[in-house]
């Protein structure tokens, strides 16, 4: 027995995104991967670095950042 097309027959192709609504939420969800990396390095690099006298962004490493008992930690508990 074939099926025409390849594609079962009466079975509909569900499309995810339809209409106004739909295309401002795929544009918002789009945004928000480049707006999220942005997010940590500003956070990171940024405000978390700002925390820690000491810290030297050429010589030491980001996790550090992240570590228990850092002062940076407090910051970005809310991020892991």
């Amino acid at each position: 027995m074939t099926i025409a097309g390849g594609r079962h027959p009466g079975h509909r192709r569900d499309v995810a995104f339809e209409g106004q609504r739909s295309g401002s939420l795929r544009t918002a969800l789009l945004a928000a991967g480049p707006l999220s990396s942005l997010l940590y390095v500003v956070f990171t690099d940024g405000f978390a670095a700002s925390q820690w006298a000491g810290y030297r962004r050429t010589e030491q490493m980001v996790s550090e950042l992240f570590a228990v008992g850092s002062p940076g930690h407090e910051v970005l508990a809310a991020f892991t």
